[in-house]
């Protein structure tokens, strides 16, 4: 008798675990997924300038504001999981990529070093927008619907090598032969397009470069479309990041 009721709270026991890793594991598949892909290009060059006397603000505490602010999305379900890709405009390199909820995070520390800016580094838009056409290209769009861009730049393009700049001086010719404006727009999914932090003199280069998505932001409701110089981001960042909750 006594075996017998031992096998039986054997028995029980081993349903209660199964139901106990059932009723998880449904939890888990269960979990909100984002359907949001985030792609950000961050200026680790030294090609911008001292922001502070203008801005209130420098750069490198740009770069920690705004990922301060897209952190503070992990809080809402939907953006909890959202896929955050990281290029670098000294050389188009993609140096992090992972969860909005690894940001704050032991993985979030490398995106801090990966994207500090260092006054050796060149700014090679043109092979950082090579690197965000094939980005682009390969976006699975049935997987991530809601894609959006953030540059934070100071808009400066030097190319590589960049050793005959023996001081910077703005603005300066965008690298021709580049169609800023198709790369960027060249999926259905993307929704938002904004550029931060750059220098007022580039307001205008750039302006003229990505004058197509005046109209590509009109042609559906909810699209985006934004150009902040340095002086104008701490501002734009404090009000949070426009098309995100979108």
């Amino acid at each position: 008798m006594q075996y017998t009721r031992k096998m039986q709270q054997w028995m029980w026991c081993g349903c209660l675990c199964v139901l106990v890793a059932f009723s998880l594991s449904e939890v888990a598949l269960s979990a909100p997924r984002s359907d949001t892909k985030i792609v950000m290009v961050i200026d680790d060059s030294g090609t911008v300038r001292k922001t502070e006397k203008d801005a209130g603000m420098t750069f490198e505490a740009m770069k920690e504001e705004l990922f301060a602010t897209l952190a503070r999305l992990r809080t809402q379900a939907r953006f909890f999981g959202a896929s955050v890709d990281v290029f670098v405009s000294s050389s188009g390199a993609l140096v992090w990529s992972g969860k909005l909820a690894d940001l704050q995070s032991a993985k979030g520390l490398t995106l801090q070093k990966a994207i500090q800016g260092q006054g050796n580094r060149c700014n090679d838009l043109e092979k950082t927008f090579q690197a965000i056409d094939h980005h682009l290209r390969f976006l699975n769009e049935d997987r991530f619907p809601n894609a959006k861009i953030f540059f934070l730049t100071g808009g400066f393009h030097s190319g590589t090598p960049c050793a005959q700049f023996k001081k910077i001086i703005y603005p300066s010719d965008l690298p021709a032969g580049v169609d800023f404006g198709a790369i960027l727009t060249q999926k259905s999914a993307i929704n938002t397009i904004v550029i931060m932090g750059l220098h007022p003199a580039m307001q205008e280069k750039w302006g003229g470069a990505l004058a197509p998505l005046l109209a590509w932001q009109k042609e559906q409701p909810g699209r985006v479309f934004e150009l902040y110089t340095d002086v104008q981001t701490p501002t734009a960042l404090a009000r949070g990041l426009e098309g995100v909750t979108q």
